[in-house]
């Protein structure tokens, strides 16, 4: 099981992104990115990264409101590397 957040972090004069993607069994960070801007490129990044990585998961979860978004963006994406 997996789970995707993104984190915004408040600077004095912008805002960061802090983007992660966390198994929750062994607490370990697959993989994570930090951007200035927020946009599905920052999401796909990340996927992409863990993908090559590791193994796809089975259970994928996301904080995110619009979450069928990137539920949708990892299913194509891992349908490549299954």
């Amino acid at each position: 099981m997996c789970n995707g957040d993104i984190i915004v972090i408040r600077m004095n004069d912008h805002l960061i992104y802090f983007t992660a993607i966390i198994d929750w069994y062994s607490k370990a960070t697959l993989a994570y990115k930090i951007s200035n801007s927020m946009d599905v490129i920052l999401a796909t990044d990340i996927l992409k990264d863990s993908l090559a990585k590791y193994p796809r998961s089975k259970v994928f979860n996301s904080s995110a409101i619009d979450y069928q978004k990137p539920l949708n963006i990892y299913l194509d994406m891992s349908k490549d590397v299954a």
